[in-house]
């Protein structure tokens, strides 16, 4: 009973490869990363990367040699290109449904929370030409209460970026809840301050966080029966 009655305070579950640890059952906002966990990542896409070589190839004039980081500023950095530079030749040009398609599970899991009453949030790295033809793609643009995006200049891991949250929708860190691929860059910036966190391992899992939620959220009555699609 003991060991029951502690898991509110904090409750860390395996489910399907989910991880969860839940401070304050009382979360009231829900923080989301974007690629990786609402959709897919765009720097381990092959095509993605094909692109990114081709534009390092056309600036250094040789064929870039060996395998390279999927992380696109790194392997930038290792030819000495600004990383800036070539996300706003790649965001300008480049067609994003190549990437992301619509997905319903996500649409509806969103759209439910929102109507709730959760505050939902968008916290990514990526610039904001990036992010709106993302969110558009999947069509969940209007969703959000809040979207902090690379222009912030909270760059990951970094707890700056929940204290301004807090501070903009005037609520504690402990009614936060980030829901997140990357246990260093999103999650554990949180944890330190107080947040709760749910770990996936991508964004195909992300429908599944909606049973914690559920298990926990004050906006649902135990009578409500939610459906929970499967991610397709």
């Amino acid at each position: 009973m003991k060991f029951l009655n502690g898991m509110i305070k904090s409750f860390i579950m395996l489910l399907n490869n989910i991880k969860s640890d839940i401070k304050n059952a009382r979360f009231n906002t829900i923080i989301f990363d974007l690629n990786g966990t609402i959709t897919n990542s765009v720097s381990k896409d092959p095509k993605h990367i094909l692109f990114r070589n081709e534009y390092i190839e056309s600036k250094i004039q040789m064929p870039v040699s060996g395998n390279l980081p999927n992380e696109t500023s790194k392997a930038l950095e290792l030819y000495m290109l600004n990383p800036e530079e070539y996300y706003k030749y790649r965001n300008e040009i480049i067609d994003w449904q190549i990437f992301h398609s619509y997905n319903d599970t996500t649409y509806n899991m969103l759209n439910l929370l929102s109507s709730k009453g959760y505050k939902l949030v968008l916290y990514t790295d990526c610039y904001m030409e990036q992010v709106k033809p993302t969110l558009q793609i999947l069509q969940i643009d209007t969703v959000f209460n809040l979207i902090i995006s690379r222009e912030f200049g909270f760059k990951k891991p970094s707890t700056q970026a929940y204290k301004y949250i807090a501070k903009k929708l005037n609520i504690s860190i402990n009614q936060m809840l980030m829901i997140a691929n990357d246990v260093t860059q999103d999650l554990k910036p949180l944890q330190d301050i107080g947040g709760n966190t749910i770990w996936i391992k991508t964004e195909k899992q992300l429908n599944k966080s909606q049973k914690i939620i559920e298990k926990y959220a004050p906006f649902f009555t135990k009578k409500e029966s939610n459906p929970i699609l499967e991610y397709t």
